[in-house]
């Protein structure tokens, strides 16, 4: 970042450099769901079709596959939450309120303080301090999950899924053996 003598512009920038990293890591994040899924339904239609008694080979490769997964998600998703106290105050200093509004519609709800912590003051201001406090208590558990929860159970019903199968499969396969 180069050193002008308007530190405005300097701001600017950084929010900027701080917006397009954001936006790299929320394309990896896409980038990384895109590959995951159809690579993991393809390992497993690949040891159904090679022999249906390999069918648990494939759903384990597929388990971790999305596991390693969300795993990665979960790792950028807190790259990106480590920027918000940076970015609640370059928006106060540049008297913008976008991100913040974000951060503050996605605080996590369950944290007492965040409950009672007021998105403007008495004098209409908007209450960046009030949010900077929760980050500096909460650290990245000061927002809640912002949409990543679907994943979450999906890798939990994939897991139920194959344990099911395996319950019916296993047994029928003895019984008829």
């Amino acid at each position: 970042m180069s050193s002008s003598g308007d530190p405005q512009a300097n701001l600017r920038m950084e929010c900027e450099l701080i917006h397009k990293a954001r936006m790299n890591w929320t394309d990896d994040m896409m980038r990384w769901r895109r590959i995951s899924l159809p690579l993991c339904a393809t390992i497993v239609s690949f040891f159904i079709v090679i022999n249906l008694e390999l069918w648990s080979v494939g759903w384990f490769l597929g388990l971790c596959i999305l596991l390693y997964w969300r795993r990665i998600e979960k790792h950028i998703d807190a790259q990106i939450v480590e920027f918000y106290p940076r970015i609640l105050e370059l928006e106060k200093e540049l008297g913008m309120k976008f991100y913040s509004h974000y951060i503050f519609n996605n605080l996590n709800k369950q944290l007492p303080d965040a409950e009672a912590t007021p998105e403007y003051l008495t004098d209409g201001a908007f209450n960046y301090s009030g949010l900077l406090k929760l980050t500096e208590k909460h650290g990245a558990k000061f927002v809640c999950k912002r949409g990543h929860n679907i994943h979450f159970w999906l890798v939990v019903g994939y897991f139920v899924i194959g344990v099911l199968a395996a319950s019916v499969y296993y047994p029928l396969l003895f019984i008829l053996n």
